[in-house]
């Protein structure tokens, strides 16, 4: 009879907010053990649903964020092509609109590829490039952002960095997921972000280095062993899924590289990504 009301619970929505009386004998003792693998079956359960629950909401805002920002555009390029007289320098707001239009809709791209790719093995198509250049490519593509918030972005490059042997997309990827955070540590704006290349040789190897340096919020010291973990977010209030850094940190790990974080409350964030050539 109390296997029967156990299977009877089990299958009720309130199995785990209902007492189930406790058996005795052989019979009894299987019959708790199926109670507590049952109640261990739906708290597994009802965990992985509301991590989904949450990083749905996760995604929903990340998506949402770039979308507002093109209609609200869409919109207001709506009302100057619609007015009798266009000016020069309506046409010049025009190009400036659309810049914002081709970032939001790059954002969404790569909000996608980086869900597609979080748990994939890294496949790497190696091709001799300039670290220096992949930057300057990466911080072009926050112009209209930098320019809107205000926040300097001051570089300082070897000249004499060596080409090495990389994936230039996903290296673009995993500075533009570094720039990305350190934008978003600045708040609200007026901060700036160092970006610096060097070399460094050691008894490890040969090594080119980027080092990039914001003045934003910091991270305190007991989560910064966690920064890289996927889903692992300190701005859950914004929306944050914390997939940026873990991406960039299985970048870096496939070209067989290393990164370094240091980092102070209310001083600024600094990441050194260090590349074999």
């Amino acid at each position: 009879r109390n296997m029967m009301t156990i299977i009877e619970h089990a299958e009720a929505d309130d199995f785990l907010e209902t007492e189930i009386p406790e058996a005795s004998g052989a019979i009894g003792k299987i019959a708790n053990n199926l109670v507590l693998t049952l109640t261990e079956l739906k708290l597994a359960h009802a965990k992985k649903f509301e991590a989904l629950s949450q990083f749905a909401g996760g995604v929903a805002h990340e998506i949402r964020n770039p979308l507002n920002s093109i209609g609200m555009t869409a919109q207001y390029l709506k009302n100057i092509f619609t007015q009798k007289k266009v000016s020069q320098r309506d046409i010049n707001e025009v190009i400036e609109l659309l810049d914002i239009m081709n970032y939001e809709t790059d954002q969404l791209k790569k909000i996608s590829e980086q869900f597609l790719t979080l748990n994939r093995p890294r496949q790497l198509k190696l091709e001799v490039v300039s670290l220096n250049n992949l930057l300057d490519f990466v911080l072009a593509e926050f112009k209209v952002i930098t320019e809107r918030t205000g926040i300097k972005t001051l570089r300082n490059y070897d000249p004499e960095l060596p080409k090495t042997r990389l994936d230039d997309d996903q290296i673009r990827q995993l500075f533009f997921n570094l720039i990305q955070n350190a934008i978003q540590a600045i708040q609200p704006k007026n901060g700036s972000i160092y970006i610096t290349t060097s070399i460094e040789k050691n008894a490890g190897g040969n090594w080119i280095i980027a080092n990039i340096r914001d003045t934003g919020v910091g991270i305190p010291d007991q989560i910064q062993e966690r920064i890289f973990d996927a889903y692992f977010t300190t701005k859950e209030q914004e929306g944050g899924i914390g997939l940026g850094l873990a991406i960039a940190y299985q970048i870096i790990m496939a070209h067989g590289g290393r990164i370094e974080v240091k980092s102070q409350v209310g001083m600024g964030t600094e990441f050194k990504a260090f590349f074999k050539y």
